[in-house]
């Protein structure tokens, strides 16, 4: 096996090198290997992927609707934002419906 934690995976040739790549295996290579290795995704949302998320979102939305001449309504875009990332499953089923959908991705 190569020692090169940072090698392409799977059909991706060569070096593939990004400073989260380097600041997750310095912080914990068995992190760094399920995450770009392995290829395991966390049940759980990190929070700062969230927030980025979140802002991209609102710079889209305020983009769009400068192109379209209008006034963007960024609550309202944030509200619907966070409603849909931090829905509750109900029932163990819908967790584990979820947990399936995670993984798929």
């Amino acid at each position: 096996m190569d020692d090169n934690p940072f090698k392409g995976m799977g059909n991706q040739e060569g070096f593939y090198l990004s400073k989260s790549r380097m600041a997750r295996y310095t912080t914990c290579p068995r992190s760094y290997r399920l995450a770009y290795q392995l290829n395991v995704k966390p049940i759980k949302t990190p929070l700062e992927l969230l927030i980025g998320k979140s802002t991209h979102r609102l710079i889209a939305k305020s983009f769009l609707a400068r192109v379209a001449n209008d006034i963007p309504d960024l609550t309202g875009a944030l509200d619907e934002f966070w409603a849909e990332e931090m829905q509750v499953p109900e029932t163990r089923a819908e967790a584990e419906k979820a947990k399936t959908a995670a993984a798929k991705k």
